[in-house]
């Protein structure tokens, strides 16, 4: 391919790599073109590492999805953290009873003691991660919650 960007390699984990892996994800620049009514060059340049034009926040948030998270994978990286995806399970919040979240948050606290002295074993370490799981999910659970109502979505 030729043109701005084409196939020249880009540098891993610039902006540039990141924002190529993402139309990547999407199946190339050209659904990308029509997905946010831009030419081909302009979507080009958003990929080569030898133009200055970047990818407006603004669009990169229409483009990152579920099945699109080469963006939330990079700013998690940039953080010196990690992306974990948790789809959220129903949020029903009758489900959601304020005993099961104080009852994970207890566990939450006792692991961390059991942690600060690294008195875990391999046994202990793989129903911390199942129970860390769950706690996630029920504060993922909160969240798209308040989200909506503060939305004005949930009420």
């Amino acid at each position: 391919m030729s043109g701005r960007g084409g196939n020249r390699p880009r540098t891993p984990g610039t902006v540039k790599e990141a924002v190529n892996t993402l139309f990547e994800q999407h199946g190339g620049r050209k659904w990308v073109e029509s997905k946010l009514s831009l030419g081909h060059s302009q979507v080009a340049a958003y990929t080569d590492a030898t133009a200055k034009d970047e990818l407006p926040l603004s669009r990169a948030a229409m483009l990152t999805g579920r099945d699109t998270p080469a963006l939330a994978e990079f700013f998690a990286l940039l953080a010196h953290g990690v992306f974990l995806p948790i789809e959220p399970t129903e949020c029903d919040l009758n489900k959601l009873c304020a005993d099961n979240v104080r009852e994970h948050s207890a566990a939450v606290a006792d692991l961390v003691e059991a942690m600060s002295d690294r008195a875990v074993d391999r046994t202990e370490a793989a129903e911390a991660l199942r129970l860390l799981r769950a706690s996630i999910r029920i504060q993922v659970c909160l969240y798209v919650l308040l989200d909506q109502i503060a939305k004005g979505e949930g009420q």
